[in-house]
């Protein structure tokens, strides 16, 4: 199974949780699950270092050479999930790529929209830190019932 998470740059939220969902499905021995991001721009840059700071103070491992990439064709085709920061990520993938089926937005297991921190300080990745912890059980049930319990 495939997980893409999508935000805007691929810079700030999705990195973020990309690795924070990776360490919560490897802690409860959930195989067979493949995690990346993407953003909906097309730049290349390094992760932010206020996500890298907070992922650092949590423990959490990432990929400190990744750079950002766009959330291309390919990697949307081959996702059997794709989750979307906002409705308008999700509502800019499904005009771009149609398969709606597959898109779903972080706001089905939060509520609302995930904030972007971008601009903000280590007080608003943190913010966005706690609110993906606060989420994070609900989205490996929801991707180990995908993929078959494992």
């Amino acid at each position: 199974m495939k997980a893409l998470i999508v935000c805007t740059g691929n810079t700030c939220r999705s990195p973020m949780l990309e690795a924070m969902l990776k360490k919560a499905l490897a802690d409860r021995g959930i195989r067979g699950v493949e995690v990346q991001s993407a953003g909906t721009m097309e730049h290349q840059k390094p992760i932010s270092m206020h996500t890298t700071a907070e992922l650092d103070a949590h423990g959490v491992e990432y990929d400190s050479s990744r750079l950002s990439r766009f959330c291309s064709r390919k990697l949307f085709d081959e996702a059997d999930s794709v989750f979307t920061m906002t409705k308008e990520q999700a509502d800019f993938l499904s005009r771009l790529y149609g398969d709606e089926r597959k898109i779903i937005p972080l706001s089905a297991f939060y509520g609302e929209d995930i904030p972007d921190p971008y601009g903000g300080g280590p007080a608003a990745y943190s913010a966005v830190y706690s609110i993906f912890e606060g989420l994070l059980d609900k989205l490996v049930a929801y991707i180990a019932n995908l993929n078959g319990g494992n």
